[in-house]
């Protein structure tokens, strides 16, 4: 056999190979969606909205054989937009308030000694990093609060979206799986129950500090979501710090 044949018989036999392993990679599915039209809906009257009240207990586990343990308090009081009084009674992280009239944002840890104003953000679940899923006082609802636009360009393209008689199954690469029970407030659907997983925050905790967190099991956290309309008055969403404290302005105008 000529050193030509040769060549060609392991050409051949190196682009056969290359084709059955294509062959063999299954195509990645497209997520399920079949739920986008009704949830973009959905999240754009909720986003659309103003003058709401949610009184919020949370509740979580991190391992299927524990039982739900009761974790935190939250109220909001929601003007719309980023426009918003809200404030956190955690078990483990202590109690925190955020006040924003749509210019300025207060941080006021509690504590008696130091507050902070910033300026605000375009709207309530990106004024705290705390709010995201991998912070101290993470918040689907909030996430669903930004409105049409803002939480479809939060998602990823990966995520799933489906429609239940309920409410709403998501699958995300930020909060993992979320469930979303829906009832009515007026004429406006509102959330009334949340549970997420938070599994890819907690898988990674896991592996960063074993020692504190335990390897995640069917984990699950609900807000169990009460709202109501609200009248805010006069002095609502007045980011206006206590007297006697600490004032951190960290605003790039200061008002």
């Amino acid at each position: 056999m000529g050193y030509s044949s040769r060549v060609k018989k392991l050409v051949f036999a190196l682009a056969a190979g290359f084709s059955m392993s294509l062959a063999q990679t299954p195509p990645t599915p497209a997520p399920d969606r079949s739920g986008e039209v009704a949830f973009r809906a959905f999240v754009r009257d909720l986003g659309a909205a103003k003058n709401l009240s949610f009184g919020i207990s949370r509740f979580s586990r991190e391992r299927e054989d524990a039982v739900l343990y009761f974790d935190a308090d939250y109220h909001l009081l929601w003007g719309g937009g980023n426009r918003f009084e809200y404030d956190v009674s955690d078990l483990w992280s202590g109690s925190r308030r955020w006040v924003s009239d749509g210019i300025s944002l207060l941080d006021d840890p509690l504590e008696g000694r130091e507050v902070t104003l910033k300026d605000a953000a375009k709207n309530i679940y990106t004024s705290s990093p705390d709010f995201a899923p991998r912070g101290g006082y993470a918040s689907p609802l909030l996430f669903l609060l930004q409105g049409e636009e803002a939480v479809f360009k939060a998602l990823d393209p990966a995520d799933s979206i489906r429609a239940t008689s309920e409410g709403f199954l998501l699958g995300t690469k930020a909060f993992g799986d979320v469930q979303i029970r829906v009832g009515r407030l007026g004429k406006l659907r509102v959330p009334t129950r949340i549970a997420w997983d938070n599994k890819p925050y907690l898988v990674e905790m896991h592996k960063q500090e074993p020692e504190w967190y335990d390897e995640p099991t069917s984990p699950l956290s609900v807000l169990m979501i009460y709202p109501a309309h609200a009248k805010p008055g006069k002095r609502a969403f007045a980011p206006i710090p206590p007297g006697g404290l600490t004032v951190s302005d960290q605003r790039k105008k200061k008002l």
